[in-house]
């Protein structure tokens, strides 16, 4: 029996066929989904001295990740990796937790759950709050039937509080399914 592969471990995934994700949230005209993630540029974050990234939360470091200055992304890099204490294998995940591109961020639930990470919970936090409902769809789907129980209870908590039916309706599924195994 093989083993799932550590954090570090994880190289490019392939990416998830259109075919296969249901689309949520409101669509334009043009047929793609309204709910994004903001450029950094659109942000607050675009325009912070360096010196002061040491200050910032590790999440808005990863927003800079994305930075189009490759020396800031460097000093986020370098504040990631000696406060927070990341490894390669963080940082991928990380860069793919704020990615611009909704498809990269729908594929990192199923990275997630295929690889040994010591606690997952917070990276599924972060990608339950994503303002796209397809990655938080995506989330609840992929650990649905995870064994750990602080995933579970983050994924009922915030499932209930979603503004999207569909989510709401998962979130219930997944509960049906958890009380069914008990008994």
């Amino acid at each position: 029996m093989s083993r799932p592969p550590t954090i570090d471990e994880v190289d490019e995934p392939e990416r998830v066929e259109s075919e296969h994700v249901r689309p949520l949230g409101k669509k334009s005209r043009s047929g793609r989904i309204v709910s994004r993630l903001p450029p950094v540029e659109e942000t607050g974050l675009h325009s912070l001295y360096p010196e002061d990234y040491a200050l910032l939360p590790s999440t808005d470091l990863m927003r800079i990740l994305h930075h189009p200055d490759p020396n800031r992304v460097e000093i986020a890099v370098a504040v990631l990796k000696e406060r927070d204490g990341f490894t390669e294998g963080h940082l991928r995940i990380a860069g793919r937790l704020f990615h611009p591109d909704v498809a990269v961020r729908m594929e990192l639930p199923r990275i997630l759950r295929n690889v040994r990470a010591n606690d997952p919970s917070e990276w599924v936090d972060v990608l339950l709050a994503d303002p796209n409902p397809e990655v938080r769809y995506a989330t609840i789907a992929a650990f649905a039937t995870s064994r750990d129980k602080k995933v579970l209870k983050r994924i009922e908590t915030r499932g209930r509080r979603d503004t999207d039916p569909r989510i709401e309706n998962l979130v219930r599924e997944v509960e049906q399914f958890r009380q069914g195994q008990r008994r």
